[in-house]
């Protein structure tokens, strides 16, 4: 009897653990395994010797498994992401998980714009953050382009975060495809959510060196002028 009550009671503690074990987080393979192993073993107890105790925890197993692959599977659908906000992830937030970038993404909308809208004016608080996914804009200051702005650049970032008055305008040059978050919202979630600053920050810098690099090759006998 005694040893009787070991192995159930074992048997009973193997499980709990295997229902521990679903609960480990970036487990989909393992919830999957759990599922067809307690699936089998309830379909085998009931065509066999309908142990009640092993159909109840079998049954507890899958329906845990079922249910935390179902939360899995809403989950991973939340964190989808178009191709323009792929576009924009690869440029802006290199290293950041998909589940980050989803919410980062949400404190803003999409947009389409005309040549001639102004994005940002010259001399005045920056309002909103953008993301220039397609067409071009140019960059006016005293009446004047003095520069110009391609698809994959974020407009409005320095003088966002420092909260200063823009140096220069931004113009959109023709029909145009951004992303756009109010700078009174950004501003208090980066403060939150300090690893995306730093991750966008790191992006500004590093493009800002490619074209440096850019420019310094134009400025090379034989070399190629590259727009801003």
């Amino acid at each position: 009897m005694t040893v009787d009550l070991l192995l159930e009671n074992a048997a009973y503690a193997s499980f709990a653990l295997v229902s521990l074990i679903l609960l480990v987080p970036r487990a989909r393979f393992v919830r999957v395994f759990v599922a067809l192993f307690a699936g089998v073993m309830l379909a085998q107890t009931l065509f066999t010797d309908r142990d009640q105790a092993t159909v109840i925890w079998m049954s507890v197993l899958l329906g845990v498994a079922l249910l935390l692959m179902t939360a899995d599977l809403l989950g991973h659908r939340r964190t989808l992401l178009s191709a323009e906000e792929q576009d924009m992830a690869s440029h802006l937030l290199h290293g950041v998980s998909r589940s980050s970038v989803r919410h980062f993404i949400d404190q803003g909308f999409w947009l389409n714009g005309k040549a001639g809208d102004v994005l940002i004016q010259e001399g005045e608080s920056v309002r909103h953050l953008y993301f220039l996914s397609q067409g071009e804009a140019r960059v006016i200051m005293s009446g004047k382009q003095i520069g110009s702005c391609r698809p994959g650049v974020l407009l409005g970032d320095l003088t966002m975060f420092s909260a200063e008055t823009a140096s220069a305008g931004i113009v959109l040059a023709d029909l145009a495809r951004f992303w756009c978050a109010p700078a009174e919202r950004l501003r208090p979630y980066f403060e939150v959510h300090t690893h995306l600053r730093r991750a966008i920050e790191r992006s500004i810098a590093e493009s800002g060196k490619a074209k440096k690099r850019a420019d310094d090759q134009s400025a090379r006998p034989g070399g190629i002028a590259v727009a801003a």
